[in-house]
């Protein structure tokens, strides 16, 4: 489907998930805490998880901590990162802001490399401004990420004095400064004079209860970074960037004894400051009770509800911190499926909704609900997402729920498992950065799965439903609600939407899983016959025609090792629809592909489907209509069962047509009052010179499509 034709339900989630459609989303930014003494040989206590025998991990005299792991995936290449437990909640007053400036300076300026010499000299060795080479500050660290070659023994050597530089020699020349002044500002004007900005500023003092990180927004205040002086963020650059608050982490396909000596060499030397500062640690204070803030702002485009009950952070290192690792993952995948299941409903009663019990910020973890509404829907949608909420806390889940959601967890640490020898070196070092920032477990791939295999069946039912329970609750809790200005008039008070909360736990009913154990495909068909088959050595493809004219290509790969790829298709797409029909074909695959398939709604087959690694889904673009799938070996009949069903026996789902058209034109009705949308309507618009293929639908066209696709 073109994106530009329709609005997009999932993307609106991702929108909103990631925080950028609410901008009191919080991302979890770990809290650093204060390293034990370790050695390469150490081993943890006894009651902790495991350390990966894979990764060195070690300290220098000096404090500096180093994760060292030999990965060849990429080939030839290397992740390096410099982390330090350094960020904006450690700024003084007139510092407000420099923690980022600083990490932009980096680039500006070192002992070794004079002004732009270290982005030039990395550019010239292949490594890309931006698309490779980056970096980013947030409340309790900075983080500088380079990835280079290994097979330059040059640009590799070089790339650990560029750390090095980074992380004690910075020049921060005045003349840079000011020259980077307008770079920095200009990243704090369009990331942050928007709606979410205005928003953030309104909401972020009350679901922080003005604590330190409600207070030092790791962009800064503009008047600081437009005047600040050379001494200033020198000052704060002498106080933090020292040996004892940061890590090397260096994951690649290089000899991890040979960088160990290259880490000695470049930072053995570097010396904490005379008479340090300490490390301050900050929380956020829990607030009794329940506090209400209720924001607008005129370019913001949705309504939405936000439900956030903050508890204390938990940080996983022992065996019965995965435990409950794996509980939670359990509950959130069962509780977000029943929200899931509300959204196939005719008129559903959201645009979206999920809640999670995770990490949070300031020492905390939260359950959050959140729940987008339709134009003039609010409280429909807040009774709607916290009656699931309480139907889980009052009733609980079912048997066949939690088995559903144990098949899927071992299926992705299965997947997992088998892929582990393709694993990516940034993944790796996320989680040596994590375990440096946090302290959290860096136990392994191989101890997770086994953990997963020996453990997860041991977890009850009755586990699950207790923790609703301890995860709800109107202390230290925070409502916030979102709009645009123009609906101000219209939004509740304070009373207004605790009394809708609290109507919501009333008159529930327990939940139903209605499941269906018929065959996905009853009778199988009657097979066909390979007509012609032609070898490709070139490209190493076999084309086989079948009897009823399919071509297929087949071509072993090896970048995964459990993975088939599916795609066919066929030309033609909504180029074949007439203008009457277009709107139509251009809904028709998201219908058919969210309706289900034969005689399975889509609940039913989402279900008839868990533990089983396979997705197939149909599409039309503007040129071509086809399948889209992917399997492992293990599944792949399922697969080829699946796309047989949607060429045979599609099903349009009339609540789903209804619920797809509702939800759209509900989104459409405040797009005009962000900015960026408006910008990339027009562009949308100028590009198909105003041809209403290639713009965004409108409301009348919607009233005009029809459920013949």
């Amino acid at each position: 489907m073109n994106f530009t034709h329709k609005i997009s339900i999932a993307a609106l989630a991702l929108l909103i998930i990631s925080g950028g459609v609410s901008a009191q989303q919080v991302k979890k930014k770990p809290v650093a805490k204060k390293p034990a003494t370790t050695a390469a040989t150490q081993q943890a206590p006894k009651n902790y998880l495991p350390r990966d025998p894979n990764v060195l991990v070690g300290k220098l005299p000096n404090g500096l901590t180093f994760y060292i792991r030999r990965n060849t995936e990429p080939k030839n290449r290397a992740v390096l990162y410099l982390v330090n437990k350094v960020g904006s909640v450690l700024e003084d007053d007139d510092q407000q802001g420099l923690a980022h400036f600083t990490e932009h300076m980096a680039f500006n300026g070192t002992r070794d490399f004079p002004k732009n010499d270290l982005v030039d000299y990395l550019q010239k060795s292949g490594v890309k401004f931006g698309a490779d080479l980056n970096a980013y500050t947030s409340f309790d660290e900075t983080v500088y990420q380079l990835p280079v070659p290994t097979d330059s023994a040059k640009v590799f050597t070089k790339a650990f004095d560029i750390l090095a530089n980074w992380a004690a020699y910075q020049t921060l020349d005045p003349k840079e400064i000011d020259d980077e002044r307008g770079v920095v500002l200009e990243e704090e004007r369009t990331g942050g004079k928007n709606a979410q900005e205005r928003l953030r500023n309104q909401t972020w003092p009350v679901m922080l209860n003005n604590s330190r990180y409600a207070t030092r927004i790791p962009i800064g205040k503009e008047d600081i970074l437009k005047t600040f002086k050379q001494a200033t963020i020198s000052r704060f650059y002498h106080d933090w960037y020292r040996p004892d608050l940061q890590a090397v982490v260096a994951v690649g396909d290089f000899n991890p004894l040979e960088v160990l000596a290259l880490i000695k060499y470049n930072f053995g030397s570097l010396r904490n400051p005379d008479g340090e500062r300490p490390r301050t640690y900050y929380s956020v204070p829990p607030t009794p009770g329940t506090v209400v803030k209720i924001a607008t702002d005129k370019e913001f485009p949705y309504t939405l509800a936000q439900i956030i009950v903050k508890h204390p952070e938990t940080i996983t290192k022992t065996a019965t911190d995965y435990m409950q690792n794996i509980r939670v993952e359990l509950f959130n995948e069962m509780l977000n499926d029943r929200l899931s299941e509300l959204l196939q409903k005719p008129n559903p009663p959201f645009l979206f909704s999920q809640s999670s019990y995770g990490g949070f910020i300031g020492k905390q973890d939260a359950f959050t609900t959140l729940a987008v509404a339709k134009p003039g829907e609010l409280e429909t949608t807040v009774k709607a997402a916290v009656a699931e909420t309480e139907r889980v806390r009052q009733f609980g889940f079912t048997l066949t729920e939690l088995e559903r959601a144990k098949q899927n967890a071992l299926l992705a640490i299965d997947n997992a498992y088998k892929e582990r020898d393709k694993t990516q070196s940034a993944a790796f070092a996320n989680e040596y950065q994590q375990n440096f920032l946090t302290g959290a477990a860096i136990p392994g791939i191989s101890y997770e799965y086994n953990f997963y295999v020996n453990n997860i069946g041991k977890i009850t039912l009755a586990e699950l439903n207790a923790m609703a329970g301890k995860f709800v609750s109107d202390q230290n809790r925070v409502i916030l609600v979102e709009a645009p200005d123009k609906d101000k008039d219209k939004l509740p008070d304070e009373k207004t939407l605790l009394g809708w909360i609290s109507a919501a736990a009333q008159n529930l009913k327990p939940y139903i899983d209605y499941t269906t154990d018929k065959p996905l495909l009853a009778n199988l068909p009657p097979p066909g016959k390979v007509t012609s088959t032609q070898v490709d050595s070139t490209i190493a493809t076999t084309t086989i025609t079948l009897s009823n004219g399919v071509k297929v290509i087949l071509k072993p790969t090896q970048f995964k090792n459990d993975q088939i790829l599916i795609n066919g298709y066929s030309f033609g797409g909504t180029s074949l629809a007439s203008d009457d029909d277009f709107i139509s074909a251009d809904f028709a695959a998201s219908i058919i592909g969210g309706s289900g398939i034969a005689g399975f709604s889509q609940a039913e087959l989402d279900k008839k489907l868990a533990g089983k690694n396979v997705s197939v889904s149909p599409y039309i673009s503007n040129v071509a209509e086809g399948i889209s799938a992917s399997s492992t070996p293990r599944d792949f009949e399922t697969a080829m069962q699946l796309i047989y069903l949607y060429f045979t026996q599609p099903r349009k789902d009339v609540d789903i047509w209804q619920s797809n058209i509702s939800q759209t034109k509900s989104l459409l009705a405040n797009r005009s009052l962000d900015p960026g949308s408006v910008f990339k309507d027009t562009i949308s618009a100028t590009l198909s010179n105003h041809n209403f293929r290639g713009m965004v639908v409108t409301q009348d066209q919607l009233s005009k499509a029809t459920q013949a696709l």
